[in-house]
């Protein structure tokens, strides 16, 4: 049966960040639970649900319990994706055990090279690239440095598109109450949307936009944001080589069969990495290429650009 996902724009992250004492599995004490991992990976979770709901830290620290609440969201979409058939038992189980052992004291290596060693760079079609980038993001070390927070958004606005191209509705309702319909068509472009709705929630109060002077204190001072905002830059990045929307950067892009390492980070690379023909240049040469009404031009963004904060 079709389904009308209505995707609601005002979205609340979180500023804190929280040590996980170094991966989930430490933090959350997993392994002592007494969960069947042969059983269907819903029955699963329910079982880890309940085995965190007894525990005392759940009951007495809000931070623990926040963080307990989104981590089972993460998995709870990992459940849905295998009710909707997208994926089966055994790679949810792999999604999960990814999840509770990414080492959260990884360090960042250089954000272009993550970008240009995307498997994603050649997939102009929308459902394609949709599918490419649902694999690959997770492996990506600025999403693994995100908290759970952030990644519970993310895993959200992926299942929400995986579900819209195959054939289920999304609407988008904004924060006048005006509905904006997803279509397969605009697929990159509603895309840019969505993540546009989320970087603009790390500078909302209650009267709207919040000023420039604001939003640097926040990009200066809560890691979390950057973190979310680097990786809104990572995927718009890699969607706009794909959709082909920056030709005059895209024309100094070359394929090579040597691998791009992203040091830590588990991507699988292409059997054709990319190069940009002014190493160090390819970011700045996409702000300065990017559309008109871009999110990239943005604010935020720019203010995260001249931080420094991504490199260059």
């Amino acid at each position: 049966m079709k389904r009308i996902i209505v995707y609601l724009t005002i979205i609340i992250f979180s500023f804190n960040n929280i040590s996980y004492a170094n991966n989930l599995n430490n933090y959350f004490g997993i392994d002592k639970f007494i969960c069947d991992k042969n059983a269907d990976f819903d029955v699963f979770i329910e079982c880890v649900e309940d085995k965190f709901i007894i525990q005392a830290k759940y009951k007495n620290s809000f931070d623990y319990r926040k963080d307990a609440i989104n981590f089972l969201n993460i998995n709870l979409i990992y459940s849905d994706l295998i009710n909707e058939k997208l994926i089966n038992n055994n790679k949810a189980y792999a999604l999960y055990e990814q999840l509770i052992n990414t080492d959260n004291e990884i360090i960042l290596k250089d954000l272009e090279n993550l970008i240009l060693s995307s498997k994603c760079l050649d997939k102009n079609d929308f459902s394609v690239f949709i599918n490419c980038i649902n694999n690959e993001f997770r492996s990506y070390p600025i999403y693994q440095k995100n908290n759970l927070e952030n990644k519970s958004r993310f895993e959200e606005m992926m299942f929400n598109l995986l579900m819209n191209i195959n054939g289920n509705k999304i609407i988008f309702i904004d924060l006048n109450s005006q509905e904006i319909e997803f279509n397969n068509d605009d697929g990159f472009k509603y895309f840019e949307l969505m993540l546009d709705k989320i970087a603009q929630n790390y500078f909302m109060n209650d009267g709207g936009i919040i000023s420039a002077e604001e939003a640097i204190t926040l990009v200066d001072k809560s890691e979390q944001i950057r973190n979310a905002l680097i990786l809104i830059i990572a995927i718009i990045a890699i969607s706009y080589v794909a959709s082909k929307v920056v030709p005059k950067v895209i024309n100094k892009l070359t394929a090579s069969s040597s691998s791009a390492s992203t040091g830590s980070s588990s991507i699988a690379t292409p059997a054709n990495s990319y190069s940009y023909s002014q190493p160090g240049q390819f970011l700045p040469n996409l702000f300065r290429n990017a559309p008109s009404g871009s999110i990239l031009r943005k604010t935020h963004f720019k203010r995260l650009l001249v931080s420094g904060r991504l490199g260059f």
